[in-house]
C-alpha cells in the first residue's frame, strides 16, 4: 500500500472504523493501518471482515481487530466499543510489560 504520510503518523493510535468490510469504510482503515494504526474494522459480515484483515495484515502496524456489529442497534454499538477498549488495553499492558522486562536495571 502507497503512504501518503510518514508510516507512523498514527502510531499508538486506534481507530474504529464502521462499514469496514468494502467500499469507503474498507479503504479508511487500510490507509490507517498503512500509517501506523491499529484499525478495529467494523462492520455487518464477519466473513468480509476477516478477508479485509488478511487484505491488510502485511502492512497493518498491529494485526487490525475484527468487530462484527450493527452500528443501527445502540447495543451492537456499545458491543463493539467495549471489545475495542478490551482489546487494546490488553495490548497496552503487554506492551508496557514488555518494555519494563526489556530496560536495564539501575
Amino acid at each position: 500500500m502507497e503512504t501518503v504520510l510518514r508510516r507512523d503518523a498514527f502510531a499508538g493510535e486506534t481507530h474504529i472504523v464502521t462499514g469496514a468490510a468494502q467500499g469507503i469504510g474498507n479503504r479508511v482503515a487500510a490507509v490507517l493501518a498503512a500509517h501506523g494504526a491499529r484499525v478495529a474494522l467494523v462492520d455487518l459480515d464477519r466473513a468480509k471482515l476477516e478477508e479485509a484483515r488478511a487484505e491488510m495484515k502485511p502492512y497493518a502496524a498491529a494485526d487490525p481487530l475484527v468487530v462484527p456489529a450493527n452500528v443501527s442497534r445502540e447495543d451492537d454499538v456499545r458491543q463493539a466499543v467495549a471489545s475495542v477498549l478490551e482489546a487494546t488495553a490488553r495490548s497496552t499492558a503487554s506492551s508496557t510489560w514488555q518494555a519494563s522486562r526489556a530496560t536495564p536495571a539501575s
